[in-house]
Formats: C-alpha cells, sequence, structure tokens
C-alpha cells in the first residue's frame, strides 16, 4: 500500500469570518501540544452574551489519506479567544465498492497548556469514537456526522483525527471492530472532508431513550410487555419533554403498570414530562396484546413498535429512537377429543355417565377452545359433576375453555337419563352422542371428533302385589290397619309403577304411615312408586275406620278391598291384583243425649206463674231409639200447662215422660210447663227443681240432668208505693241507694233487706213515716258494719195500717262491686 509521509490541507473559511491558521502534521502519541503548537494561531473568538451564537468556523480539506504510521494522526490547532463550548461536525466521504467495513475513526480534543484531553459532553459514541454507517446500508457516499460537543479552554487547543483500525488493540475494549470484520489489505474507504466548528451557550443536553419488548415472540391472544427507559444523559436539566409511542394498529394495550399516559385510549400514546434532571431515570412499562382476531395465516410476523423523544435543547438525535419487534407466530398444537358412556347398555328411566376428556398434545397453548357435545332429543342431562356448561338447559351443550397448556387435559362429566315417558316399541334401541372440539389454530383435525352410543333395551321384570287387614274383625268406629306390599321379582328394574287402592264408602282412611298417595281424599287412592330395582319391595301402610252413614249395625257385615298394580313392561299380570276383607260386627247405638233446664222468670212474687223449659239433645253419633224424661218438683209449688203430658204412673214429687219417636243425630226435643206458687209466704223463697233424662245406651251420662231455681216473693212489689232510684246499685261510688216510699197515712215503716234466700242483711228503719214520700237509703253494708257481697238483693217494705189493710211490698235490686 503507497502511502505518501506528509500531507497538506487546504482550509476554506466561510467569508464573514476573519482567516485563521490551522496546521494540520504528524503527530506522535508520545509528542506534547507544547511542541507542536510554538507558533500562536489566529484566534476563533467563541459565545459572547447576549448574542444567540457565535458564527460557525468550517474548515474544508482537499483530501485525507492514510498514514504510514498508525501512531501518527492529522492534527488541527486552534487558538480559542472565549472559551466555553463548541459542536464539531465532520463531513465524510466513502469510496464504495472498497468492501472496508472499518467504518470509524476516533477525535482526540486536547488543552495545550495541561497536555489533557476533554471528553466531549454529548459524545456521538464513546467518548471519543465517531460512528460512521456501513456504507452499504446508505443511499449517499458523503454523510454529515456531530462528533460531539467540547469544553474549548482559552488558548490553544488540538483536535486530532486517528483511523480507527490504526490503535483498534491498543486500549483495553477497543479490540473489536464495530462490524467484525478488518481487512488491513483494503483500501481505507472513509475520507475526512470538512470541519465545523459551532459556538454554543453551554453543552446541551442529551435525552436517551431504549426501548425492549419480553417475551419477543408470542402468539395471538398472548400478552407481552414493553419496557421504555427514558435517561438525562445532562448535562443540565432537560425541559418541555414529550414521549411519543407509536403502536401498530394490530396491537393493543392492555394495562399500565408503570408510568401510565394522560390518556391510555388515545393513539399514538403521549407522556409529557416538565424538566428531567441530569441523570434522571424514567421508567415506563406497559402489557399489550394481539387480539384472537389476528390473522395469523402466515408462520411469522413482525410488528414494530416506534418511540421517540422531542424536548428543548435536545441537540444529539441520534439516541431519541428507539423500536421493538415482537414476533407474531401462529401456536401449533394439536387438540385431540376423547368421549365415553358408562354403562353403555341401560333400561329407560335408567342414569347413565358420560366422560369426555379434551387433551392437548402440543407443542404449543392452545388458546379459545370450543367444545360442543350434541345430545339425541330422547336423552337428557341429570347432573353435571365436572366442568359444567355454559348453559345446562341450553341444546346443544356447549363448553369454553380461555386456555390450555401444552400435555394439560379437561374432563367433562355428566349423567343422563332416558325418561321414563320414552316410547320403546322394539326390543332395543341405539342413541348416538356426537361431540366435537374447535380451536384455530388445532394443526389436526381428525381428532377432534369423538362419539358415545348407549343402548337403551326393553325391561323385562315381573311385579307382584299382596295386601293384608289387621285386625280383620271389628266393630264401628274401631281402627284397623292395611298393608300392601310391591315386590319385582325382576330381572330388570321396574319404571313407572302405579298402585290404586279402592276402598268401599264406608271404609274412611285415618293415617298414612309409609308413602303418602297422591291425594289423601281422593277414590280410589292412587300411590306413583317411580322405579322398584330387582329383588327390592315397597310396604304400603295405612289406618282405616268403619264409618256407616246408616248408624249401627243390626247384623254382621263384609268389606272387600280390592287393590292392583300397573308398569310398562311387567310380564306377568296374575299377580298384579290383592284383595283384603274386613268384618264388621253389629254394636248398639252410639249418642250421647243431654238435658238442660230453664226458668223465666226466675223471680216471682207469691202466686205469680212461672214457665220451666226442659231442652232433650242428640249429640250423635247414632240416633236414639226412645228415652224417658224425669223432673222432680219441690214442695208448694203447683204445675199446669204441659206442652207433653206426662206419662203415668210416676213418683209422687216427680214428673214422667216417655219419649217413643226416635232422636236422630243433632236433633233436639222440648217440653214446657208452669209452675206457680202456692203456699202463704212471709219472706222470698227458693224453689229448686232437679230435671234428667236416662236412656239404654247413652254413652256419657254425665250431662243427662240439670237443675234450675226460682225465688217466690211474699206479696206483690207494690211499684206504686215503694220505688228504688236505680236497680243497679255501685256502693263502691260512694252514692247510697235511695228507697222512695209514698204513703197517703202516717204510720210506722219498717225498711229491710234480704239477699236472694231471704236471710236478712239489713234493717234500714222501724220508725214512724209522714204522709207523702218518705226517702230511705243503704250504702251497702250488713247489720254488722261488713260491705255487702256482689248479688241480688231483696228490699221489704211494711207498715201497719193502709187503707184498711197491711202494706208489704218488695223491690230487686242488683249490687255490684
Amino acid at each position: 500500500m503507497n502511502v505518501p509521509t506528509s500531507k497538506y490541507f487546504h482550509i476554506l473559511l466561510r467569508p464573514t469570518i476573519a482567516s485563521l491558521c490551522f496546521l494540520f502534521t504528524l503527530l506522535s502519541f508520545d509528542v506534547t501540544a507544547q511542541d507542536l503548537c510554538e507558533n500562536p494561531v489566529q484566534e476563533v473568538n467563541g459565545f459572547v452574551p447576549p448574542q444567540e451564537y457565535s458564527p460557525s468556523v468550517v474548515i474544508r480539506i482537499d483530501r485525507l489519506t492514510k498514514f504510514p504510521n498508525r501512531d501518527s494522526a492529522a492534527v488541527l490547532c486552534v487558538n480559542i479567544k472565549n472559551p466555553g463550548f463548541y459542536r464539531i461536525k465532520t463531513k465524510i466521504e466513502y469510496s464504495l465498492g472498497t468492501e472496508q467495513k472499518n467504518e470509524s475513526f476516533f477525535m482526540h480534543v486536547m488543552n495545550s497548556s495541561s497536555n489533557k484531553v476533554i471528553d466531549p459532553c454529548n459524545p456521538n459514541l464513546g467518548p471519543r469514537r465517531v460512528i460512521v454507517p456501513d456504507p452499504t446500508e446508505m443511499d449517499t457516499t458523503i454523510i454529515e456526522r456531530e462528533a460531539g460537543v467540547f469544553q474549548f479552554t482559552q488558548g490553544t487547543n488540538i483536535i486530532s483525527f486517528v483511523h480507527y483500525y490504526r490503535i483498534h488493540n491498543r486500549e483495553p475494549g477497543f479490540d473489536k471492530f464495530v462490524n467484525d470484520e478488518f481487512d488491513t489489505t483494503k483500501t481505507e474507504s472513509v475520507k475526512l472532508l470538512k470541519l465545523t466548528l459551532e459556538s454554543l451557550p453551554s453543552c446541551p443536553n442529551d435525552l436517551k431513550l431504549t426501548k425492549s419488548v419480553s417475551p419477543a415472540v408470542v402468539s395471538p391472544g398472548q400478552e407481552f410487555n414493553y419496557s421504555m427507559e427514558l435517561v438525562n444523559l445532562g448535562p443540565n436539566q432537560a425541559l418541555n419533554i414529550t414521549l411519543t409511542d407509536v403502536l401498530p394498529d394490530s396491537i393493543f394495550p392492555k394495562a399500565f403498570t408503570m408510568n401510565p399516559p394522560e390518556d391510555s385510549t388515545a393513539r399514538p400514546l403521549e407522556w409529557q414530562f416538565t424538566a428531567l434532571d441530569s441523570g434522571e431515570v424514567v421508567n415506563i412499562e406497559f402489557s399489550a396484546i394481539f387480539p384472537d382476531s389476528f390473522d395469523g395465516s402466515a408462520d411469522s410476523l413482525q410488528r414494530i413498535n416506534t418511540s421517540y423523544i422531542d424536548a428543548d435543547a435536545n441537540t444529539n438525535t441520534q439516541n431519541d429512537t428507539a423500536r421493538a419487534v415482537v414476533t407474531v407466530k401462529p401456536p401449533v398444537y394439536d387438540l385431540s377429543l376423547t368421549k365415553n358412556v358408562d354403562p353403555d347398555t341401560v333400561r329407560r328411566g335408567e342414569t347413565f355417565t358420560y366422560t369426555l376428556q379434551v387433551r392437548n398434545n402440543g407443542p404449543d397453548k392452545a388458546n379459545n377452545i370450543l367444545l360442543t357435545d350434541v345430545l339425541p332429543d330422547s336423552i337428557f342431562p341429570r347432573n353435571f359433576r365436572m366442568n359444567p356448561p355454559v348453559d345446562s338447559t341450553a341444546r346443544p351443550l356447549k363448553w369454553q375453555f380461555a386456555t390450555l397448556d401444552s400435555g394439560k387435559v379437561e374432563n367433562i362429566e355428566f349423567s343422563a337419563i332416558f325418561p321414563d315417558s320414552f316410547d320403546l316399541n322394539v326390543d332395543f334401541l341405539r342413541r348416538i352422542n356426537e361431540s366435537f372440539i374447535k380451536a384455530r389454530f388445532d394443526t389436526d383435525t381428525q381428532n377432534d371428533t369423538a362419539r358415545a352410543v348407549v343402548t337403551v333395551k326393553k325391561p323385562v321384570y315381573d311385579l307382584s302385589l299382596t295386601k293384608n287387614v289387621d285386625p280383620d274383625t271389628v266393630r264401628r268406629g274401631e281402627t284397623f290397619t292395611y298393608t300392601l306390599q310391591v315386590r319385582n321379582n325382576g330381572p330388570d328394574r321396574a319404571n313407572n309403577i302405579l298402585l290404586t287402592d279402592v276402598l268401599p264408602d264406608s271404609i274412611h282412611p285415618m293415617k298414612f304411615i309409609t308413602y303418602t298417595p297422591r291425594d289423601t281424599t281422593a277414590r280410589p287412592l292412587e300411590w306413583d312408586l317411580m322405579s322398584l330395582d330387582s329383588g327390592a319391595f315397597k310396604n304400603i301402610k295405612y289406618t282405616a275406620v268403619f264409618l256407616d252413614s246408616l248408624g249401627s249395625t243390626s247384623k254382621v257385615r263384609k268389606f272387600r278391598n280390592t287393590a292392583f298394580i300397573g308398569a310398562p313392561y311387567d310380564t306377568s299380570a296374575k299377580n298384579d291384583t290383592a284383595a283384603a276383607v274386613i268384618t264388621v260386627l253389629p254394636c248398639p247405638p252410639d249418642y250421647d243425649l243431654m238435658l238442660t233446664k230453664s226458668v223465666s222468670p226466675d223471680t216471682v212474687a207469691q202466686g205469680q206463674p212461672f214457665s220451666y223449659t226442659l231442652e232433650i239433645t242428640n249429640n250423635g253419633p247414632d240416633a236414639v231409639p226412645r228415652f224417658s224424661v224425669w223432673d222432680a218438683f219441690p214442695d208448694g209449688v203447683a204445675f199446669s200447662d204441659f206442652s207433653l203430658q206426662p206419662t203415668e204412673p210416676c213418683a209422687e214429687d216427680t214428673l214422667c215422660w216417655q219419649i217413643e219417636t226416635p232422636l236422630l243425630p243433632g236433633e233436639k226435643t222440648t217440653i214446657t210447663y208452669t209452675g206457680r206458687g202456692v203456699s202463704n209466704l212471709t219472706k222470698p223463697q227458693m224453689k229448686i227443681n232437679v230435671a234428667g233424662v236416662t236412656s239404654e245406651h247413652d254413652s256419657n251420662p254425665r250431662n243427662d240432668s240439670d237443675s234450675d231455681s226460682v225465688v217466690c216473693l211474699p206479696i206483690d212489689s207494690c211499684d206504686e208505693f215503694v220505688k228504688l232510684d236505680r236497680s243497679l246499685f255501685e256502693p263502691d261510688n260512694q252514692k247510697p241507694l235511695e228507697i222512695i216510699v209514698v204513703l197517703d197515712v202516717v204510720t210506722d215503716v219498717s225498711c229491710d233487706i234480704f239477699d236472694i234466700t231471704g236471710y236478712p242483711i239489713k234493717r234500714i228503719s222501724t220508725a214512724n213515716a209522714s204522709m207523702g214520700v218518705n226517702t230511705f237509703f243503704w250504702d251497702g253494708q250488713t247489720n254488722e258494719g261488713l260491705k255487702a257481697g256482689s248479688g241480688v238483693y231483696i228490699v221489704v217494705v211494711r207498715d201497719r195500717a193502709s187503707k184498711g189493710r197491711g202494706l208489704e211490698c218488695i223491690q230487686k235490686v242488683l249490687l255490684a262491686r
């Protein structure tokens, strides 16, 4: 390779800038900066406030070739008048076709007085390496690149350039080329054409954005996570930052786990940050998904998600954009379905069980699996033991499984039945139940369908019925028990068994001990016994009673009670009927006679009439063929005006009646007559009268007699002479009873209080009374000063003479406390 040992460079400045003196020469790393720049160069005026920026200084170079000594470099000396920050830009030319992929070079900035390298505050890449893209990926052979922003000191500063291949193994970490290829036999393809120095007020901010996705390969419907990191590399605070994330149309965010945007529904997504300090880091994380409706017809599909940042004074845009690529690959799996039924041969009404298994044979996870089970019309599910369907009443049945990992299974189990109403007119019938699964990316549909066959056979069985009654001989009203037994002699189970028991009208069920019939009031009685296994039996037991509506029986009677069973497939009807005979013995009538007696009025004056009433009632339950009534009357009372004449002979003081007319249950008969006191009375007397009824078979003699009483007063009440201010006397109200006596002469008057039995209670007065109105008072106390109790009391007023005869008047008063 022929390479000259020295070069001359022409430097072109913009017309607005004063001429500068630059020197390019060969510089060994062992040569000091003071030796290189002994002669001062023209000054470069940097940033001076309040100017925004000083004009740029442009340095144009005709050519730049390789140096034979790899330890040598191209050097530029610049005299800086105003120290500060300067951006360096390079213009580079490529020689295409050289196949040289060593596409980088190093640039050093050194202060001549301190001989110290100055690191850029926003390097292109480095700190001191300038990356140039692979020329095979570019559309042009000339590009401009930023080398970085450097802080130049006042005085002479040295800029040196070294091609990367010269020092690639000189320093730790520099032993690898960017594109992993190096060939020193190739002609150098990178040439420096121009340098630009631009004065800046400060080192601009450098924001850096990185982005990743995990996992990078997903299936449709599978979630994945995006992670973004925004870093302020400094040196200053970054302001008014906008982060934009452009999601492809087929990607949808689901959940923001760290720093969500203000509007998670917007497209594109945006995050706003007012300020970000130097060195500060912001992390953003969210999950996303390819929808289930994603078209995965291709083997795989890439989706690029690009994000970028925008901020004030962010001058390094090389790291402002980041992207993440997720690859959608349709899952690859094979679902298989199996189905069984147990037992596979049943009778009508018997339960059997279906078992289904969905297996994922892999290798990937299966999503959105739909299992459909098509039941025949004559089969009905009963109980879902494992994994009930979406709707257990729907036809066909359907199950939905969101996911199923490779090698995993889903088991479904449910029982079913042929209903009892199923019409089986042949010896056997086959019923096929088909099921199938469906999933979008199932690779093999040959094993996605399964079926199970159940055979229904006509049942064969013999039912027998027996019936007993205990005791078998009773009298009317006595309880007895019927026992029926239904037995299945096999060999199969019997279904839909109906038992019917026809009772005579005069026999009534009382209590059902086992198996209550459909309707306990219906005739005949019916039981739905449902099913009965071979060899099994059911006992039906209930009590009954003979209740003949005609009353007692006059002779022995027998009642036959017949029952029978029915079932659709009973092979023998000879033993399907059974009967029991109950014997009812004759018995006397059963009745309850009741007598009640009353008198009206219950208090009369001497010689006044009163009326007795005898009421005889038959409480049943049978009729009374005949009965006798008697009434024992007291002394001093005469009887007359009988509604039914007494029967002779009878006792001297007792009235008797012999009734030959039957008295039916619930009927009544009444006897009335008049009584009158005939004795001369000097005080009130109570006359007690007892009556009764007798009959041969009366079941309750306790209510066969009754009594009542009447009080006979000595004389008339004399209402025109003696009056009371009230008939109800309540002495506790502190107002005495007023007894008003009207006389037409002056005479001695006595006023006495008797109780209802004639016992004297209180003497009110025996003094002389004047002609006209006289008033006596009773405070409710006795002669002993005690309070008289509640009850009826007699007020008796007597005088010695009144119009030629003695006066004796009475009045009744009711005392209440």
